[in-house]
């Protein structure tokens, strides 16, 4: 049992070491870094079928010899936005499958700085858009042992170099935001005796459904009343790789003596644009009946592809 409680302690402590450094940066045994383009990453067009090579140094960082573990994989984002690479073991299904190193693993000297070649081979069916993966370099063992509460603890790292691979063809920047939902939040002595509540709690769901790689994906929620904005909330979404989803959750200050109609409108910058609006009812008797739920209808949506979209704007009744 306690063995494998340290494996898998291990293991989180090897992810969260290497997720720091997934762009190709210094670890604290090895450095990974590209070796024909400037940056901390690789980025190449690609057209299905063919086949592109390029280079990256692997550094021995330390002034004892290592055996540094070489290997390919895809990448995924965290729920904050941040680019991280899969682990050597999950499966491989886009850049991490195409992506093949001439050498699985090599003896460093201490310092020793070296030269590894990959190849990135698209297959010829392959769609259209934007694919992320890495390499990853591992020192082969643990680089250090813990103890941890009586167990010990093998301590992993690896660091990790960001590779794209654009595919040429037709480009798709489509966005959605899905499963809105709305709650009241708190309020003064005198508003919680009306019912009034002094915050609206937004919550919502931003869905990928293009092929185009978002590195910094922005925009804005704001709360409205008529043609007025009354509160204006910046989204930094960080990262967004094509099919994934980023959960979003904002509190948008109520002025005053609220009750009555608002609206909830969520922009995002992307490729094209688009804007989701839903109507938000602040009554003093309803939400003094309902206990703080706010009723969440649907006033309208623009921007390219919204026939597919699935926006969800919910009525709760408690």
């Amino acid at each position: 049992m306690w063995r494998a409680l340290g494996a898998v302690i291990a293991a989180l402590l090897g992810t969260l070491a290497f997720a720091a450094s997934a762009s190709g940066s210094l670890g604290g045994t090895l450095a990974l870094l590209p070796a024909d383009q400037n940056g901390s990453w690789i980025t190449m067009t690609v057209d299905p079928g063919d086949t592109v090579a390029g280079r990256a140094v692997v550094r021995n960082l330390t002034d004892r010899a290592q055996t540094a573990v070489l290997t390919a994989v895809d990448a995924t984002t965290t729920d904050d936005g941040t680019f991280t690479l899969a682990g050597d073991d999950q499966p491989r299904a886009g850049a991490g499958r195409w992506t093949s190193v001439d050498a699985d693993r090599m003896e460093l000297a201490p310092g020793e700085q070296r030269v590894i070649r990959y190849r990135v081979r698209v297959p010829a069916a392959a769609e259209p858009g934007d694919y992320a993966g890495g390499l990853v370099a591992r020192v082969e063992g643990a680089v250090s042992h813990e103890d941890v509460g009586g167990v010990t603890v093998n301590v992993v790292e690896r660091v990790g170099l960001r590779v794209y691979v654009d595919v040429a063809g037709e480009r798709d920047g489509t966005l959605s935001v899905e499963d809105v939902e709305a709650d009241t939040a708190g309020g003064s002595l005198v508003k919680n005796a009306l019912g009034l509540p002094s915050a609206i709690e937004a919550r919502f769901t931003v869905r990928h459904e293009g092929n185009i790689r978002y590195d910094d994906l922005r925009g804005t929620v704001e709360l409205r009343r008529g043609d007025s904005v009354v509160e204006t909330r910046e989204l930094a979404l960080g990262t967004l790789l094509p099919g994934a989803e980023r959960p979003v959750s904002v509190r948008l200050p109520l002025p005053g003596f609220s009750a009555g109609d608002w609206t909830l409108q969520v922009t995002l910058d992307g490729e094209p644009p688009v804007t989701v609006r839903a109507h938000v009812g602040v009554g003093a008797w309803r939400v003094w009946a309902a206990g703080g739920i706010l009723g969440l209808g649907l006033i309208g949506a623009t921007g390219a592809g919204m026939a597919r979209r699935r926006n969800a704007f919910l009525l709760r009744r408690r």
